[in-house]
């Protein structure tokens, strides 16, 4: 990619499964209101991976809901693919839930899906390429894309912000290099990467590949403003 590069996450760190990190990401609009805090957590080693968080929204969201996501991914050679990914919603009125599997591995591995919001229900099974990046509202979602070395370009799998229902988008990705960067937390040396697609940001990253910031093209920002020793 160009630039230097900093640790990355398949360097061992015997640490990270007895002691997962664990820390907050505030979101804000473009208009610069608070609109939704996440508690997370990130258990890792060098060939798997999941992260768990949960999101709260406000009235204005159009459902007053808190939302855990959880995903994993397994790692080999070839980058980090996908092994599922489960998002269901509490505290309103009509729950929401999406569960999405991968089944089998290589040119035979499948996506089994299915999403339900009350009686409602949506499934799909298909042909499943390790280069789709599945992208969910909490920031942790782009490490595993972001890490995808190989790949400039793959295929973002992005969920309905209410229903959780799948789409399909191209997702590009291109280095920004290592600069110190203003955080809530301080200034921090990061390594940037700009995408475009699916996702329009700017993320900046820290040495273990945590985002710090995520600042997107329509001036709505994701801040990590609280996180355990890494």
């Amino acid at each position: 990619m160009g630039a230097a590069r900093h640790a990355t996450m398949t360097d061992p760190n015997p640490n990270l499964i007895s002691r997962p990190r664990k820390g907050i990401y505030s979101h804000f609009n473009a208009a610069g209101e608070h609109v939704a805090d996440e508690r997370w957590q990130l258990f890792r080693d060098q060939d798997w991976m999941r992260a768990d968080s949960e999101i709260t929204r406000p009235p204005a969201f159009g459902e007053a809901r808190t939302e855990s996501h959880s995903v994993e991914w397994q790692a080999d050679r070839a980058g980090w693919s996908l092994s599922s990914l489960v998002i269901h919603t509490a505290r309103n009125a009509l729950r929401r839930e999406a569960r999405y599997n991968v089944i089998g591995v290589g040119e035979t591995a499948e996506l089994d899906a299915c999403w339900q919001a009350g009686g409602q229900v949506g499934r799909l099974r298909m042909a499943w390429s390790r280069t789709t990046a599945p992208l969910t509202a909490s920031p942790l979602s782009l490490i595993a894309p972001l890490r995808a070395e190989s790949q400039q370009h793959l295929t973002a799998l992005t969920l309905g912000a209410l229903g959780f229902e799948p789409h399909w988008d191209a997702l590009g990705r291109h280095s920004l290099g290592q600069k110190n960067r203003a955080t809530p937390l301080g200034m921090r040396s990061a390594f940037g990467y700009a995408l475009r697609g699916a996702v329009d940001a700017e993320v900046w990253v820290d040495a273990t590949d945590l985002p710090l910031t995520c600042e997107y093209r329509d001036g709505s920002r994701v801040l990590l403003t609280g996180v355990s020793a890494g």
